[in-house]
């Protein structure tokens, strides 16, 4: 029996002209319903990844242990003190991630990056200081589920699933309510530099956030003033900030945003995700995780078996001694001979910047590397190469419609430690990046009617 992949695709190839309409409508309503990065179109296709309900239920399983242990791991940085190397946090960030923000999770809003192997999910870094994405993803979704192909699917399908926004306000507001807020409906800022590109989804998730009775609005950090003990962007009270302005770029600008941190310090705003949550986003973290013979008492013999089946072997680039596959290694050594195998990346790059993969660069380029990095004492990790999965979807060429292969990874939304639906990243390279010839599609859920 064909797959519902198989379907979407022989549909497509059957009915070329109403797939070049179909595709002109998806763009044109991204466009008018606001889903764009910055004044350029968000790059997408017309078709998603499907996910059935039983491999959701796997992802929100697997998800919901992978977040617990995440948020065990960034509590040692306070109860183990030796373990604060592995953070690389230094000089101002120190006294920023020691403030208290009164609430449960060090981590409430996340999008780990992983890949689907032989149906298993390997998660090969965490998205955890201020991940985006929701607003645009349903929005992507519900235009798909309008075209054609979804009328088609929808004889032998359906398609219901509660959308990533609905969860995203549901961690917000749960993180309110444990902090000690008591409005049933607070004031809401979402927070982040004026004029960035992500801001069209700022304005989609703000209208969102007002259809549910929050009164909402965008703010610039800068700009926030506590006043008379209350934080205000402009006059507009707030009681919880959605932050997505980035940690490290706060800590650069740190003199000209000393109220919003004041606040924070003071318990005057509960801010999500807390400034602490970037504990979790440094690559290095996965290291501890993984070496399972120093830290193996960090974790339960559960926690261990779902870290060796889903998170790859991951180490600090150091010159030391470690362990591979049970083995006892010398790093330097064992990176330099052994990199068809392994990925170099900056533990606190994103975007996959200056990601390095072995079997992809040459040997010389590979060993300089490398030793700029020890010599250096720069922050990066080294890391087991995960295989790389491929989806077809479908580009017009001339007057014809094609179906070409795209490599792609995906994201579970986790909110409040619950899935929360997935989005995909497709591209040309083995380094996932959206400006390489790729995009961003949803990942929709079906279920089978009988």
């Amino acid at each position: 029996m064909s797959t519902i992949n198989d379907q979407y695709d022989e549909i497509i190839l059957a009915h070329p002209k109403e797939t070049k309409k179909a595709i002109a409508y998806l763009l044109k309503e991204m466009d008018r319903r606001n889903c764009k990065f910055g004044k350029e179109a968000l790059p997408t296709f017309l078709k998603p990844v499907f996910m059935s309900q039983e491999e959701c239920d796997a992802i929100c399983n697997i998800t919901g242990h992978i977040m617990n242990i995440l948020d065990k791991v960034t509590r040692l940085y306070f109860t183990r003190p030796e373990l604060r190397e592995f953070f690389y946090i230094e000089g101002k960030a120190e006294e920023i991630i020691d403030v208290e923000h009164r609430y449960g999770r060090n981590v409430m809003i996340s999008r780990p990056d992983a890949f689907l192997v032989n149906d298993s999910l390997r998660f090969v870094e965490f998205n955890c200081d201020s991940p985006a994405g929701c607003g645009l993803c349903d929005t992507t979704e519900a235009i798909l589920k309008e075209t054609f192909i979804f009328e088609k699917l929808a004889e032998n399908y359906t398609f219901n699933s509660k959308r990533r926004s609905d969860y995203l306000l549901d961690a917000l507001l749960e993180a309110y309510k444990e902090y000690g807020g008591t409005k049933e409906k607070p004031n809401i800022a979402i927070v982040d530099w004026k004029g960035i590109k992500t801001t069209n989804e700022f304005q989609i998730l703000q209208a969102f956030f007002m259809e549910q009775g929050c009164e909402t609005t965008i703010a610039d950090p800068r700009e926030l003033k506590l006043v008379d003990g209350r934080l205000e962007s402009d006059g507009f009270p707030i009681d919880l900030i959605y932050r997505r302005v980035i940690f490290k770029e706060l800590i650069v600008k740190l003199v000209d945003v000393g109220d919003f941190i004041k606040a924070d310090r003071d318990g005057k705003v509960c801010v999500v995700n807390p400034l602490r949550s970037r504990l979790a986003s440094n690559k290095a973290i996965l290291a501890i995780m993984t070496n399972q013979k120093d830290f193996r008492d960090v974790f339960s013999e559960e926690e261990n078996r779902i870290i060796r089946r889903h998170i790859p072997w991951t180490r600090r680039v150091l010159d030391m001694q470690t362990y591979y596959e049970g083995n006892p290694v010398f790093l330097k050594k064992h990176i330099v001979s052994h990199k068809d195998n392994l990925v170099l990346k900056p533990g606190d790059g994103y975007g996959g910047k200056d990601v390095t993969i072995g079997c992809e660069t040459d040997e010389a380029t590979w060993t300089n590397l490398v030793g700029r990095i020890l010599r250096n004492k720069e922050d990066w990790v080294v890391q087991r190469y995960v295989e790389i999965s491929q989806m077809t979807v479908p580009i017009v060429k001339g007057d014809a419609v094609h179906l070409v292969k795209k490599k792609y990874n995906l994201n579970p939304f986790v909110l409040a430690s619950r899935y929360a639906g997935s989005v995909a990243r497709l591209s040309d390279q083995s380094v996932i990046n959206v400006s390489a010839g790729g995009g961003l599609v949803p990942v929709v859920k079906y279920d089978t009617k009988n």
